[in-house]
């Protein structure tokens, strides 16, 4: 068996966004008539032709928007009893802007220690970004049987782990109503405020570096 120093991950984030999602929606749609799930590009979902489908579109205003950092779980051995999280300052501080703006964000990682143990329903953390010191890097231990409590071990300002309702209700107390033309400036500003080393439309940006949040729109 290999001998770590650090933990390390057995998926990438993109990966992990599949299993975000699932558990994501199955919480959202008890409360919201309808979800748009993003993963915004600003020369596709911010296009033209996009911004021509909103102004023939009957609904001008989204009931709010929330974006996801996708984070992977992390581990020394595989099949260990809890993982291990980063949550870097450059996603804090486009947290930070998105607060600002109405656009609560959160990071999302799948409580599996395995590549085996993911699967469609898998069970999810979900950490508040909001209202802390943003910095500093977070490096966070999470018991999978006891997902609730969240150990920080670097830092001393604590990274909120969301129960279902919690989830609901931050959602509900800081997402704001706002236009589709507005969401679309925003979510390309969140975007690159995450990653201030990079040009979005470059060639480089779908395959190196960064961090990538995707974006859901709620309707009522």
């Amino acid at each position: 068996m290999p001998s770590r120093k650090l933990p390390v991950s057995f998926i990438n984030e993109h990966t992990a966004e599949y299993y975000l999602l699932a558990n994501l929606s199955s919480q959202l749609l008890g409360y919201y008539a309808r979800i748009t799930p993003l993963f915004f590009w600003s020369n596709r979902e911010g296009s033209s032709i996009s911004q021509e489908g909103i102004q023939k579109g009957l609904e001008s205003k989204i009931s709010g928007i929330i974006g996801i950092f996708p984070r992977r779980p992390k581990v020394f051995v595989p099949g260990q009893s809890k993982i291990f999280v980063k949550i870097n300052s450059s996603i804090l501080r486009a947290a930070q802007f998105g607060q600002r703006e109405g656009i609560p964000l959160f990071a999302g990682v799948p409580l599996a220690s395995n590549i085996v143990d993911l699967h469609w329903g898998v069970e999810c953390a979900w950490l508040s970004l909001l209202n802390v010191n943003v910095e500093t890097d977070y490096f966070l231990e999470i018991p999978l049987k006891k997902s609730k409590e969240i150990h920080d071990f670097e830092s001393h300002n604590k990274i909120q782990n969301l129960t279902k309702r919690e989830l609901i209700e931050t959602i509900a107390n800081y997402s704001k109503p706002i236009l589709w033309e507005s969401a679309m400036t925003l979510m390309k500003e969140i975007r690159n405020s995450a990653n201030p080393s990079f040009e979005e439309d470059s060639r480089s940006w779908p395959f190196y570096g960064g961090y990538k949040p995707f974006f859901v729109l709620l309707h009522k």
